[in-house]
């Protein structure tokens, strides 16, 4: 699995990373809207939109989003206005992981 750099983060993804490990994952098969606030992780199974619902989560942390689907980029957007690098929506690529981060108003691109 690609780390994507540059555009969707610089985070080195270490595979043995208890942070990583024992963050809290649900995995999403079709288009949906997730509440975020007892996860840290998600693995996005396909093609398709996920909305984000940031309610109820407290203080600043990294969250990681997979996609290991086979048929393209799945896109990540955010209820309530909620901002995403200062636009609306992110591609997450197949085969890669984005790492955001939450400072409690706005997801920004992990660094």
């Amino acid at each position: 699995m690609a780390v994507e750099k540059g555009l969707y983060g610089s985070s080195q993804l270490n595979n043995n990373d208890p942070q990583l490990w024992n963050t809290p994952t649900q995995s999403v098969v079709r288009s949906s809207t997730v509440k975020m606030a007892k996860l840290g992780a998600l693995n996005i199974i396909g093609s398709f939109t996920v909305e984000l619902d940031m309610t109820g989560t407290g203080g600043t942390k990294n969250m990681y989003f997979f996609n290991t689907g086979l048929a393209g980029p799945a896109t990540l957007t955010a209820a309530n206005g909620v901002l995403i690098n200062g636009g609306s929506s992110i591609a997450v690529p197949n085969g890669c992981v984005v790492v955001l981060s939450w400072d409690g108003t706005t997801l920004t691109t992990a660094t």
